[in-house]
């Protein structure tokens, strides 16, 4: 190969890496953002389920709700806001010591080394942070009236609702901000003076960038994730045997012991009178032996019931429709064993 043949060639090699070695850099700074997508992702998804597991016959909306300040519309408007802190016992509090880290791979349980320690944060060419501008860790909500939010016009059942209701929709979301430490803002500057990227390329601790301008990140899309949690069932495995206590006996009255309860009992009567009228109910009918006033409504509900002596199994919660002698639901669980996926010990 000739001098002019080689000159030519390294002419060609030094065009190319103009257009080669940026190409090079933002695919590991490309990986790395939808890395940190994907994680900011999983941390919303993830989090409103983590509802589903509490007792809402003890759970207090004002306490075990990140934050009555985080406001839904803002939420739904992808617009960034503060959340609360990282102590205290809500779902959203645990959520952000997982994630704090910027990943639930790995959890120390101590809050300094996860969420203080920077050894751990940094990636390949860029550090995901939730304190920059613009950015914002993991904050969840509560609105009570989704699915709940109708109007009570005859109070027939709005005393049973704010009895039980204490779930709603759980919205959560979060913003994840990127902070460059891989691509110099210029490259190849004896060539061009056009800036690579528009943030510049940091050093040093990445927690000492906290509070860095959305100029100088790159503030990844707002994800926001919601899910129903309507928890009116209860829980709670009820001894009814009359007189009868506890918090079915609460719900019954909440429904019956009410203004609406009473007036469709009178209603009840009227039409049993019109039968007794006609001849087509026994007058033994009209006989106050089954009223609101005379039993205690609960012993109605038989499925609870025990034998004098007898005990409530408070590992299985009984069926409705009670077959007596033969009961396959009960049945099932005890031959089932009270261990995972059915085994009848305990795992070593």
């Amino acid at each position: 190969m000739s001098r002019r043949e080689r000159g030519a060639a390294t002419t060609e090699l030094a065009l190319l890496m103009i257009v080669l070695v940026p190409v090079f850099l933002y695919t590991l700074f490309l990986h790395d953002l939808l890395r940190h997508q994907l994680m900011g992702q999983a941390a919303v998804v993830s989090t409103p389920w983590d509802w589903h597991a509490l007792n809402y016959e003890r759970f207090n909306r004002n306490a075990n709700v990140d934050t009555v300040r985080f406001d839904k519309a803002r939420v739904n408007a992808l617009q960034s806001q503060a959340v609360g802190g990282r102590t205290g016992n809500a779902p959203a509090v645990y959520a952000r010591l997982m994630w704090c880290d910027h990943t639930a791979a790995y959890n120390s349980y101590d809050p300094n080394y996860d969420c203080n320690d920077s050894t751990h944060h940094r990636a390949v060419s860029a550090h995901a942070c939730w304190d920059t501008q613009l950015a914002q860790e993991i904050g969840c909500g509560m609105d009570a009236d989704t699915g709940a939010g109708y109007t009570d016009p005859f109070g027939m059942i709005g005393s049973f609702r704010d009895e039980v209701h204490r779930g709603g929709e759980v919205y959560c979301s979060a913003r994840v901000g990127v902070l460059n430490y891989f691509l110099p803002q210029k490259l190849f500057s004896s060539f061009s003076n056009v800036d690579t990227t528009r943030a510049k390329q940091l050093s040093g601790d990445v927690h000492g960038h906290r509070g860095e301008s959305a100029a100088n990140t790159y503030p990844l899309v707002m994800e926001r994730f919601s899910v129903l949690h309507d928890p009116w069932a209860q829980t709670t495995v009820a001894n009814v045997n009359p007189p009868g206590t506890g918090v079915l006996q609460r719900r019954v009255n909440s429904i019956y012991w009410t203004p609406m309860g009473m007036a469709a009992y009178g209603a009840a009567m009227l039409y049993v009178g019109m039968g007794v009228r006609d001849q087509l109910i026994s007058p033994l009918a009209l006989l106050p032996v089954d009223t609101p006033f005379s039993d205690n409504l609960m012993s109605a509900n038989v499925s609870y019931q025990t034998a004098p002596g007898g005990r409530i199994d408070n590992a299985f919660y009984p069926s409705p429709w009670l077959d007596w002698e033969q009961n396959p639901v009960q049945a099932t669980h005890r031959a089932r064993g009270r261990f995972y996926m059915g085994m009848t010990a305990e795992p070593r």
